[in-house]
């Protein structure tokens, strides 16, 4: 995209990080498809796990408007 990022991480666990670019990404996914697939489950899962949470997060707030209508609709109908 050409769009510059940067990220912050924290590992819970023993890991090695490695700093690259587009470009060299492109090399090394055309050189080796099977870290090409690997990538591709890995960005799937996450991709999972986003959605479900956003899902989550969606239901939660469509429970409290209900819950707020409810409340509202009763504290008028008492009046």
């Amino acid at each position: 995209s050409g769009i510059s990022r940067t990220a912050t991480a924290t590992a819970i666990e023993p890991t090695i990080l490695i700093q690259s670019n587009r470009e060299a990404m492109v090399e090394r996914v055309q050189k080796n498809p099977a870290f090409a697939l690997e990538l591709l489950i890995g960005l799937s899962a996450r991709l999972m796990s986003t959605t479900t949470k956003l899902m989550e997060k969606i239901s939660e707030v469509e429970r409290r408007s209900d819950e707020n209508l409810e409340c509202a609709l009763s504290a008028f109908s008492k009046k």
